[in-house]
């Protein structure tokens, strides 16, 4: 099977789960929940289906508590969420470690029109952000820190994810597209298209390792959401949640070694007690955004021809 289409399925089986839980129809749910289903569920099914020998594992963590950006806009401030998804990806190969991040907002589509435009004052704002990357701060807990990315200009590191519903073949399909004030649907690719240029072609934006993430704004701003992710939880009892842990897949031991920080626990909830989450538990204070984590094995050199076509392990 391709695996890009392997992925879509997946998203497809995730999304329905989460229908499943919150009880309600696919057509009704909004972001948070294809948030949900991205990081929580379609990492364990990925996990389970795409064969061992490929060294590739991913892993999740659903937060919603939307980091924001503090920006001008020709005189006038404002303050826009950096993003709902940020999918980050660590390949050692060959002894040579690298790191590479996107940042994704996800908008809903309803009808089979082509197109989908960026109208309201909001989601302007939001895509200047991504267009610009004008000097931003983000605030935690009444400490700001500033960032400056160059260049000021679109890249692969931030992008639109579009959940369109109401197809005529599928329940729902998720396409991606940089940014723009009308995207085109069926022109643009896929996220099962997007993964797997991720992880084949680097198709997002290099980071360098934690250790040296105050080298450059790209970088210490993907390290500065990781860590604010790390303490921060999500608590919405619309998604069928509350007051628990939101991980899906290998994200523990993913997060481990991108950042060699955190213990590996057989008891999941031991190891997020041991956390430092004191004034962090009532879901309002403190703010992260949704991590999608991916892992590639150290021993195994990759070849884009191994991920075109494989039998999943087992039946679709």
């Amino acid at each position: 099977m391709y695996f890009p289409e392997l992925i879509n399925y997946f998203v497809e089986q995730a999304v329905s789960k989460v229908a499943q839980r919150c009880k309600i129809n696919i057509q009704q749910l909004h972001e948070p929940e294809i948030t949900d289903a991205l990081v929580t569920e379609l990492p364990g099914m990925l996990n389970k289906a795409i064969p061992s020998t490929l060294g590739v594992r991913f892993g999740g963590c659903f937060i919603h508590q939307k980091p924001k950006a503090h920006f001008s806009i020709n005189g006038a401030f404002t303050s826009r969420e950096i993003g709902d998804l940020l999918v980050v990806s660590r390949q050692k190969i060959g002894g040579i470690e690298t790191f590479n991040a996107a940042i994704f907002q996800i908008k809903m589509h309803d009808n089979s029109k082509d197109n989908h435009y960026i109208n309201d004052k909001g989601e302007l704002e939001q895509l200047y952000l991504y267009q610009h990357w004008p000097l931003f701060d983000c605030s935690q807990k009444g400490v700001k820190t500033t960032f400056d990315i160059y260049p000021k200009s679109p890249r692969q590191g931030a992008q639109y994810a579009l959940a369109c519903r109401k197809l005529p073949n599928h329940q729902l399909r998720i396409y991606h597209s940089l940014p723009s004030q009308q995207i085109s649907l069926y022109a643009g690719l896929t996220f099962g298209d997007f993964l797997h240029d991720f992880i084949i072609n680097q198709k997002g934006r290099v980071i360098t390792c934690r250790a040296e993430k105050d080298k450059e704004e790209w970088s210490r701003l993907i390290w500065y959401l990781i860590d604010l992710s790390w303490i921060s939880v999500y608590n919405l009892k619309r998604v069928g949640r509350k007051d628990e842990l939101r991980i899906g897949g290998d994200f523990f031991d993913i997060h481990r070694l991108m950042t060699e920080t955190t213990k590996v626990n057989s008891n999941v909830r031991s190891l997020y007690e041991t956390m430092d989450t004191a004034g962090y538990l009532d879901g309002n204070v403190g703010e992260g955004i949704s991590l999608l984590l991916i892992d590639v094995n150290d021993d195994y050199q990759l070849k884009s021809s191994r991920y075109k076509n494989f039998e999943p392990e087992y039946n679709l």
